[in-house]
């Protein structure tokens, strides 16, 4: 394995050990750091130093970086901006984002740590591998999550009206893209769910 990937897998690892509220925190940048680098390999954005650019859009992934999450995950609360990651974290990510890496690379990164967050988060706080098809949580886990970032008022939510996710970030290249009027998308591959049952 690739040294980069080998430390960035590590420190994941060590990483997705934290509470509920925090694990969220965790698997929502994680997720947006997947779609960060495939959109890099799949050369939709370049990357000059630390700032990825589209045509629409530019943001520095370093300056930014406890953004990504908020940014390009599957839960859009500024709750959710991570800035208590572990040293190195960041590090990791970023020698990642900048390492001219094969497509295969890529979805080897990926792989490797979906299979990781399969065994070491617990099945209630598994909700990366639950917004992996869409790019978004179904209703059962927008409500768990609404319990993590509103707890004192969960009592009172309306759970017939779901967080609504507005993103053209919303899914990964691993993601079935259901296609509607406003939003025309394809993926790379199909969703491998590993056995996840949902």
């Amino acid at each position: 394995m690739d040294p980069i990937i080998e430390r960035l897998v590590s420190i994941v690892r060590m990483q997705l050990q934290v509470d509920q509220f925090q694990s969220l925190q965790v698997q929502n940048h994680i997720y947006g750091c997947f779609v960060i680098m495939e959109e890099i390999v799949d050369k939709t954005v370049t990357l000059e130093k630390t700032t990825i650019t589209s045509p629409t859009y530019t943001f520095d992934v370093a300056a930014g970086f406890a953004q990504i999450g908020v940014r390009y995950g599957f839960v859009l609360d500024t709750k959710l901006i991570f800035d208590s990651y572990l040293p190195g974290y960041k590090e990791a990510w970023l020698d990642l984002f900048a390492h001219s890496i094969a497509l295969n690379a890529v979805d080897d990164v990926e792989d490797t740590i979906i299979t990781m967050i399969q065994s070491m988060v617990p099945p209630e706080n598994a909700f990366f591998l639950h917004a992996m098809q869409t790019g978004q949580l179904p209703q059962e886990w927008i409500q768990k999550a609404v319990a993590l970032l509103l707890p004192s008022v969960i009592s009172t939510a309306n759970p017939e009206k779901p967080i609504k996710k507005v993103s053209p970030f919303a899914t990964t290249r691993r993601h079935v893209v259901i296609v509607n009027k406003s939003r025309f998308g394809k993926t790379r591959r199909a969703i491998k769910l590993h056995g996840v049952k949902m």
